[in-house]
């Protein structure tokens, strides 16, 4: 009985903590923003190429959200996948599915990287790293859609909490 009052405010807490879906407002913001750091990453990507990536990353990752029924953390969605009660949600399949729309795109001063932390390990986590093309992933920009329950993270890859390796993608067919 104790162990599951336990496990009921575990729960509760992390649930408290839950990224709130954002409104059209919000959204065109994160895009303007990503746009500009996707600009920064060289002088050659081009303002309507930032734009339209930023756009996909991060209309995807709130699609997304919905597909995988997700509210509450991405932890406790998390639970509910491995007990079957959601299909999917993982941060892996986040990754999978925001890289296989961004590499739909024609984006000739782009590149996308498939990014991990901790491969095999209980807390592994993946997301995407996007760089000027022909640099090396650490340089690009970290997009992860599973950290905010689908609320686009995008962070500098060497600044971000997660020690990142690169990856071999995904197969997207």
């Amino acid at each position: 009985m104790i162990n599951r009052l336990m496990g009921l405010c575990v729960v509760m807490l992390w649930s408290s903590c839950a990224p709130v879906p954002e409104n059209s407002s919000a959204r065109h913001q994160r895009v303007e923003a990503l746009a500009c750091a996707l600009q920064s990453l060289s002088p050659q990507v081009e303002t309507r190429e930032a734009r339209q990536v930023a756009g996909v990353a991060v209309n995807t990752s709130a699609q997304l959200r919905g597909k995988y029924h997700e509210n509450l953390t991405p932890w406790v969605h998390n639970v509910e996948v491995y007990w079957g009660i959601k299909e999917r949600g993982y941060c892996y399949q986040y990754a999978n599915d925001l890289y296989a729309a961004l590499i739909q795109m024609h984006a000739p001063h782009l590149q996308f990287h498939f990014i991990h932390a901790r491969r095999g390990e209980m807390f592994e986590h993946n997301a995407l790293s996007v760089t000027a093309r022909g640099e090396p992933w650490h340089s690009g920009i970290a997009l992860d859609a599973w950290r905010n329950a689908g609320v686009l993270a995008f962070v500098p890859v060497k600044g971000d909490k997660y020690p990142w390796e690169l990856s071999d993608p995904p197969d997207t067919h």
